[in-house]
């Protein structure tokens, strides 16, 4: 029965005829299940990067984190050395309401110890999320001896964690960190609360650090960006993929002028969808770093077992017929030029979106050095809510032993302990707000804006 078979045998059945044998014949015990997951692990290493296998325990989280809300106990953590730290607390939520503080050092959940250097976020989280309770051991700030809390785990918002708000009179700022089901309705809130019955307004669009998520989010969002019809936003196609071409329906519910969009090295997907539409339509300026460079469709199909395989379908085609995806070993080097519809500039094909104002990110890991310690020494300080922004950065400084000799360096440390401080006082929001105005990035796009009442023509002019 387990002779050797020629190619034309080979198959599913031979993957589990094998598994099978060594169940029988092995010389000691084998876990089956983890064999078949190893297996199909590797076989979904070798198509494409992002196609993949997931065990059954891992599919909940996997498909909860597009929608709009998480199971967890409401903390957001941050290793320090070799021990996570509680560094926010989600506001009536089962961890806030069962005491727990910032500067809480995790020790162990459920009796199982989560300090150590191998450590990692997702291994503490499979850890919590192994019940529908935790008992969480932790040592609190001032403390000596550890504390031990049980907590239910409570579904927690996770709307994205985006924020809009105005510049000016006439600038608007919304800034997106995912594409999950709630994003188009967040967007549509935001830019309500903007522009309400303005005539026009200028909007910058923050993807930076945004990873991607729903396609139909990042559609409808584009949906309010362009007021003429039928223009061809998007296309899929795949070997075994229909083609689908995506168009715009040219009815904005509002007037936006200029538009800038920000990317970075870590956006990708959905977010150099946004942003390569924007720039192969002449339709505003992107501004930032070259993005990651996903451009493959991924859907999850579910296995008989509840495990599930998140297969790659078909290739993004923007506008001008250019491909996003970076290159890799299975993927064939793109040769072609393509230009914007509008204007006729000239695009660079593949290895992601490079911005029409190309400013690449100055922040290495040397800056955050002493990070570690900066959020340590937040700890110690609880700034009263009443105190405004202005008043939390003027009234506490950042002592001199976290600085050094380079001027920018020392400004990017001082904004990182005012943000603390500024979250601890008055919530998140305004934390993310103060350091979006620190940001040269969005400064240098506010100045674009200030200084060019045509965007097409600057484009024209430095495309």
């Amino acid at each position: 029965m387990y002779n050797d078979a020629d190619q034309s045998t080979l198959g599913i059945g031979e993957v589990e005829e094998a598994i099978g044998l060594i169940e029988q014949k092995y010389y000691r015990d084998i876990d089956k299940e983890k064999m078949v997951s190893v297996a199909l692990k590797a076989i979904t290493d070798e198509l494409d990067p992002f196609s993949s296998y997931i065990p059954k325990r891992r599919v909940p989280q996997t498909s909860e984190s597009l929608t709009d809300s998480i199971r967890g106990i409401g903390v957001e953590l941050y290793k320090i050395r070799d021990t996570f730290v509680v560094t926010y607390l989600v506001p009536d939520n089962a961890a806030i309401n069962a005491g727990m503080k910032i500067g809480d050092k995790v020790l162990a959940i459920n009796d199982k110890v989560v300090v150590g250097p191998t450590m990692s976020f997702d291994s503490l989280r499979d850890e919590l999320l192994r019940k529908s309770s935790a008992t969480i051991d932790r040592m609190s700030l001032g403390t000596k001896e550890p504390s031990r809390v049980t907590l239910d785990l409570q579904k927690i918002s996770n709307q994205d964690q985006s924020i809009g708000f105005a510049i000016n009179d006439s600038i608007g700022f919304i800034k997106l960190d995912k594409f999950n089901d709630n994003s188009y309705e967040s967007f549509m809130q935001r830019l309500e609360s903007l522009v309400g019955e303005s005539r026009s307004y200028d909007l910058i669009i923050d993807v930076r650090e945004n990873l991607g998520g729903y396609l139909m989010e990042v559609i409808q969002i584009l949906q309010q960006l362009f007021s003429d019809k039928n223009i061809e936003l998007l296309k899929t196609k795949g070997e075994n993929s229909p083609e689908k071409i995506y168009k715009s329906r040219g009815n904005p519910f509002y007037n936006i002028d200029q538009l800038i969009v920000l990317i970075d090295d870590r956006s990708a997907s959905a977010s150099e969808i946004l942003s390569g539409v924007v720039q192969d339509l002449d339709r505003g300026i992107v501004v930032g770093d070259t993005s990651f460079g996903k451009g493959l469709v991924q859907e999850q199909f579910y296995l008989d077992s509840e495990a599930a395989l998140r297969l790659t379908t078909s290739h993004y085609y923007l506008p001008s017929g250019r491909k996003i995806q970076y290159l890799f070993k299975a993927e064939s080097e793109d040769s072609l030029t393509y230009k914007t519809r509008k204007l006729r500039r000239i695009l660079s094909g593949q290895n992601g979106i490079i911005p029409d104002v190309l400013l690449e990110s100055k922040v290495t890991n040397s800056w955050f050095s002493n990070y570690a310690d900066i959020i340590e020494h937040s700890f110690t300080i609880n700034p009263e809510s009443t105190l405004s922004v202005a008043e939390i950065e003027q009234k506490y400084s950042l002592p001199t032993s976290f600085l050094d000799g380079q001027n920018e360096i020392n400004e990017f440390r001082k904004d990182l302990f005012h943000s603390l401080l500024i979250q601890k006082a008055k919530g998140k929001s305004s934390a993310l707000r103060f350091e979006i105005m620190k940001d040269p990035v969005v400064q240098r796009s506010i100045e674009l804006i200030m200084e060019n009442a045509d965007f097409e023509n600057y484009l024209r002019l430095n495309g």
